[in-house]
């Protein structure tokens, strides 16, 4: 009997097997080069600056509720949805809308055990509660986490059938303090649509 041995190459490696060799590279090599392209192609959203002749809307599929920046400001998320966000000198603000909440305190504390599983960690600090002048209340207090510093409001109007608007307002440390009264200010523009 015969044995048949398997034609090699100047350097000793098999000559059947180089096709699936170069399969296996071309492969890794695009995991690796089609990701990395798509991401340099894809443009990050462009911050423009806010209209504050407009007024935006915090929406979800049964809630609404509407804010209106400063002039000066920016944003990268349109006029409607949720979350908006906004900035001014360092400070971002986001905006978003929760519906169905049947206990607002009950939330704070959801929302303070969700940001301890996130990286980074974040704890809010309740520290009392703030009212607007256009009637909405709800529990205030400090974020902080990782390099970041803020406030976060939850308000509610009576009536709003469950309905929760929250505002993160955070930045780098003393850059809020410059701002603070463009924030009061914009906190002061919510309104919640029954």
């Amino acid at each position: 009997m015969s044995v048949q041995s398997i034609p090699r190459g100047r350097y000793g490696f098999e000559r059947q097997g180089w096709w699936a060799t170069a399969a296996v590279l071309a492969v890794i090599l695009a995991m690796w080069f089609i990701p990395a392209g798509i991401d340099a192609a894809v443009a990050a959203p462009v911050a423009q600056p806010v209209n504050p002749s407009i007024t935006y809307t915090v929406t979800d599929d049964d809630a609404k509720a509407t804010v209106t920046p400063a002039r000066g400001w920016f944003t990268s998320t349109g006029t409607s949805g949720s979350p908006l966000v906004f900035g001014t000198g360092g400070v971002t603000v986001v905006a978003q809308i929760f519906s169905d909440v049947e206990d607002i305190d009950r939330l704070w504390d959801r929302q303070d055990r969700q940001g301890q599983t996130a990286t980074p960690v974040t704890h809010l600090n309740r520290n009392g509660t703030y009212t607007t002048p256009t009637g909405l209340s709800g529990p205030v207090g400090s974020i902080s986490g990782g390099d970041m510093q803020g406030e976060v409001f939850l308000l509610a109007a009576d009536g709003a059938n469950g309905n929760v608007l929250r505002i993160d307002v955070y930045g780098t440390a003393g850059a809020q303090s410059r701002h603070l009264d463009e924030l009061t200010a914009f906190v002061d523009t919510a309104e919640m649509e029954l």
